[in-house]
């Protein structure tokens, strides 16, 4: 009979201390579906790798500006008057690609939100 009780007790306090462990699981803050937290987006490792595997090989600097070779790309971008820290979505870059440019249309939208995240986070060649 004794054991019973000890048994009970440790039960009601384990039940007890999982039941008020969960409670600390609340989150103040909610997180959209990918949205970086933390991370800072550089246009060298981040948007660079994009616009080179989608876009260079028409916007090679000979004809058909912006000019997004590695050495051109930001420059040409930024001073072209191709983004717009103030409103991303509707930067000029970005309404290209949801266009329907050329080829634009291999970007997926991670790669797209990428791009207007380091819009956001100001356009900084980094």
């Amino acid at each position: 009979m004794m054991v019973q009780k000890i048994i009970k007790r440790n039960w009601l306090l384990l039940l007890f201390m999982g039941l008020t462990s969960l409670q600390a699981c609340y989150y103040d803050v909610v997180i959209e579906a990918g949205e970086a937290t933390t991370q800072t987006r550089s246009f060298s490792s981040d948007v660079l790798p994009i616009l080179k595997s989608t876009c260079v090989s028409c916007h090679e600097g000979t004809t058909t500006l912006p000019d997004l070779r590695d050495a051109n790309a930001y420059k040409s971008i930024v001073r072209g008057n191709y983004v717009s820290v103030s409103d991303p979505e509707n930067s000029a870059l970005i309404q290209k690609i949801r266009s329907g440019h050329p080829y634009s249309n291999a970007l997926t939208e991670s790669e797209i939100q990428r791009i207007v995240g380091w819009i956001k986070e100001g356009a900084q060649n980094n």
